[in-house]
């Protein structure tokens, strides 16, 4: 009688990076319910197959085939496992303008990224806005260091921010990105993005002595 195995379940993982990824049994899943009639100790053995996993930007597919053969030449049918890998989160981002007047104007952000996402994988970013003295935004005042996690928007303006400068210089806004992928198997989501800047000059109020 051919013995029997349960393969581990199909996972989603995320690369590092520098693009590599790691697909140890710890993270992937071993076999632990090897049984047979006719052999103790069996251990189900696997091989990879990661040519679909080569593209650092591109959602990557391993196939692990797993075998068992008893000590009496009784071999279960194969199983396959699937893994999905993520690519390392990259996007770009593009401004609608580079210098502002001092009030009633606003920045327009574009997120976009020809990454390719695994199945059920969605992009997550975060953005972090640093406004100088004197400058208002839509999300913080003067001074302010503003976090809006989790954004998910792409396309043509993704974000906004109306600003205003009531100083009587020049100030900058910084702004920055970083992307991250939420899995669609729900598990660990994939950091280690590129951290895009951009930064948003703001003219003060137009002043005569």
């Amino acid at each position: 009688t051919a013995p029997t195995f349960t393969v581990p379940a199909d996972i989603t993982l995320c690369r590092a990076i520098d693009c590599t990824y790691d697909i140890s049994l710890a993270v992937t899943g071993d076999v632990t319910d090897e049984n047979d009639n006719c052999s103790n100790g069996l251990n189900a053995t696997y091989s990879d197959d990661i040519s679909a996993a080569v593209d650092c930007d591109k959602a990557g597919i391993i196939i692990r085939t797993w075998y068992l053969i008893d000590n009496c030449g009784n071999a279960a049918a194969n199983q396959i496992q699937t893994i999905y890998i993520n690519p390392k989160p990259s996007i770009t981002v593009t401004k609608s303008d580079d210098v502002l007047c001092y009030t009633g104007s606003s920045v327009d952000f574009n997120i976009s990224s020809t990454n390719t996402l695994s199945p059920g994988s969605q992009w997550r970013y975060d953005v972090e806005i640093i406004y100088p003295a004197n400058v208002t935004g839509t999300y913080g005042g003067p001074g302010a260091t503003v976090i809006l996690p989790n954004l998910t928007a792409t396309g043509a303006i993704a974000l906004t921010d109306d600003l205003t400068n009531s100083g009587d210089i020049v100030r900058t806004v910084t702004y920055k990105f970083t992307p991250h992928i939420k899995p669609g198997d729900s598990g660990t989501e994939c950091g280690n993005g590129v951290v895009i800047t951009r930064t948003i000059e703001i003219d003060p109020q137009p002043r005569i002595a």
